[in-house]
């Protein structure tokens, strides 16, 4: 929007099913589907997830009202973005001072794993869990407690650079409510443009995890197809058991597709947009 200011191609703290790899596509459909600057429309980030796409729904669009959705609480994680700076200084100095390597492996049961895991425990303030799960493990093991994070072996991907936040979330209305709340809110005017990147089914889903019951199932993916108004911009992967009746709901779109490969399983990324 303004020279100078930092362009955010990912999100400023690591996010599961972020979705950078289709910054691109998106971009260009947004344009393609709202005119000039955006007076006049809304875009609706229903999961706002890492607020990534309603970054950049704003960033190209000014003149549009940007819902941010953020039901992930991941504005919680970059408030505390000085607390998790400081953390990151000193374990990179303790990768320094110990000689280690970024991307070798520091085994568990050793010495230096000890160090750096006690380094983390005695850390007096707020503790990123999930920055500091993408920092040491591949993705694709993110563990769900502390406890077993701590039993693994380690592979530093620590930034050495300061983490920073500047005007990611400039000029977005931040809600935080169910997604059913939202497209309800908003429905009834056509020129408001929802943004649907709902957790998968059949994948890793920790923000609609109850008792490790998945809260998101395909008949919730189905039922927000009905729920919502055209057009919309829509992410799922080929793991959804979406039926042809949905489908055909959808119809006509056109589609975008990234493979994913996590650990040692792989999974195709789609996004559609309404024509």
């Amino acid at each position: 929007m303004h020279k100078g200011k930092k362009i955010y191609y990912k999100p400023p703290l690591p996010f599961w099913g972020q979705k950078r790899y289709f910054v691109n596509n998106y971009r260009t459909v947004v344009d393609e589907i709202i005119p000039g600057n955006g007076e006049g429309w809304t875009v609706v980030d229903v999961f706002g997830g890492s607020g990534l796409l309603s970054y950049w729904a704003k960033k190209m669009k000014p003149g549009a009202r940007v819902v941010y959705n953020d039901f992930d609480n991941y504005i919680e994680r970059l408030k505390n973005i000085g607390d998790t700076n400081i953390l990151r200084e000193q374990l990179v100095d303790f990768m320094a001072v110990n000689g280690l390597k970024f991307d070798k492996k520091i085994p568990k049961n050793t010495k230096l794993h000890a160090e750096l895991i006690d380094i983390i425990k005695r850390y007096p303030g707020y503790k990123d869990y999930v920055s500091l799960c993408s920092w040491f493990l591949f993705p694709g093991r993110d563990k769900k407690t502390f406890s077993a994070f701590t039993k693994l072996t380690l592979w530093p991907r620590i930034p050495k650079q300061p983490i920073t936040a500047a005007g990611y979330l400039e000029g977005l209305e931040i809600v935080h409510a169910d997604f059913r709340t939202v497209i309800q809110e908003f429905s009834g005017s056509d020129k408001t443009l929802f943004v649907l990147d709902p957790p998968y089914p059949g994948t890793l889903q920790n923000s609609y995890t109850d008792n490790g019951s998945p809260r998101f199932s395909d008949d919730d993916f189905n039922n927000l197809i009905s729920m919502v108004s055209r057009p919309f911009i829509l992410f799922f992967s080929d793991t959804s058991n979406i039926s042809d009746q949905v489908i055909d709901k959808m119809k006509p779109f056109r589609s975008f597709e990234h493979c994913t490969s996590l650990s040692k399983s792989k999974y195709i990324d789609k996004m559609i947009h309404t024509v």
